[in-house]
Order: structure tokens, then sequence, then C-alpha cells
């Protein structure tokens, strides 16, 4: 996912009618992979799709308990239903928010985070949170 995703920034891309020229590339962070990790797979295990827990907890307060800078800014694209990486990526790209965090030069950090479960609605959940 990682290189999927820098490869990505490493080119420009137009999201939603704005152009974004090339990105640096992202680093893995570990306290942005353990947010990322537990948000995918709580949306598995709990069976729901979304940026907010069902008790209200944001990313921001995700990547926080995880031990990432408060003052940083944060960003996250969650993805479902798509069993592969590269699959997921293209829905990314097509769509204008999660385009403009994959494309967002203040990001310098990333983790990533996927589950699967059989017999949830979506089978397959990935999470990004992006980290500047």
């Amino acid at each position: 996912m990682l290189d999927l995703v820098n490869a990505r920034r490493a080119a420009p891309a137009t999201c939603g009618g704005r152009r974004f020229g090339p990105a640096p590339a992202l680093a893995a962070h570990p306290a942005l992979r353990v947010a990322a990790r537990d948000h995918s797979l709580d949306m598995a295990s709990r069976n729901y799709f979304d940026h907010v827990t069902p008790e209200r907890r944001t990313v921001e307060q995700r990547a926080k308990a995880a031990g990432f800078p408060f003052e940083a800014t944060i960003g996250e694209n969650i993805g479902a239903g798509r069993p592969t990486a590269a699959g997921v990526v293209e829905q990314w790209m097509a769509s204008t928010h999660h385009c403009q965090n994959i494309m967002n030069p203040q990001f310098r950090h990333i983790g990533v985070g996927y589950a699967t479960r059989e017999g949830a609605r979506y089978t397959h959940y990935w999470t990004l949170v992006f980290g500047g």
C-alpha cells in the first residue's frame, strides 16, 4: 500500500478539478500504523463503516492515543469492499477528498490498516491515516 500511494504522489494528479503537482514520498509511522490498523479491525469486527467510531472517537483522537503528536495535521481515508490494495487506491483516486488526502504535500507520514471479516457487510476494510 505504501508503495502504491507513493507512486501516485510521485506524479501530478487532478482531484475533483484541483491540480496537484508531485508530492514528497510518505514515510511509515508506527503510531499512525497502530491507529489505522485498529480502526480497520474495529470496523470489520463491529460491522460498521465510518471515520468516527460508534463511541464518537475521531481520527485525531485515535492518532493521539496511539502516540502521534496532537499538534500535527491529520487526515484519513477509509475504504471497504475492495480485496486488494491496488483496487482501493483506484477507488480513492476517483474520489475528490480521498485523492486530495493522498496528494496533500503537507502530509509526510502514513499508517496503513487492513482487516477482513467474512460475514461483515464489506468483508474488506482499509484505513490510511496521514500525518503532517
